[in-house]
């Protein structure tokens, strides 16, 4: 949002940028996510934050947008494989788990507590969405 003040002292008008919205989460976006702006802190395990990569940024409920999170241990037969990325700041080799979804509050997106990370290539993007959408399917069958 910008705001338009008016300084007395400098007698001319200046604009301030104060607390710009983030832009909206898009699949494939990775965030450094803190536990507390998920909807079931609790779920999170014993990290109090890690890396999580949007896959549904419209679910129905509208306050939210749905992550999966990236490990660096603990990783399943099921969890998908993922390269180091340091450029996105995923700088050892893990996996992103289904096993652990998250609903973020798109209100705290981009801020300190939800920062932006990068963008997850094409490839990896369209595997981690195509599972996550399959296991959805799955679930409904």
């Amino acid at each position: 949002m910008t705001s338009i003040s008016h300084s007395p002292q400098e007698g001319r008008w200046r604009a301030r940028i104060r607390d710009m919205p983030p832009p909206p989460a898009q699949c494939g976006d990775v965030f450094w996510v803190f536990r507390d702006v998920t909807r079931r802190p609790w779920t999170f395990g014993p990290k109090k934050s890690r890396p999580c990569c949007c896959v549904d940024a419209d679910p129905p409920e509208e306050e939210v947008w749905t992550a999966i999170p990236r490990l660096t241990t603990g990783i399943s037969k099921s969890d998908l494989r993922s390269a180091a990325s340091p450029s996105i700041g995923l700088d050892r080799d893990g996996a992103w788990s289904l096993r652990f979804i998250h609903q973020v509050l798109k209100s705290k997106t981009g801020g300190d507590a939800c920062r932006y990370l990068g963008t997850l290539d094409e490839n990896e993007r369209d595997c981690l969405v195509g599972l996550y959408e399959q296991r959805f399917r799955e679930q409904r069958a």
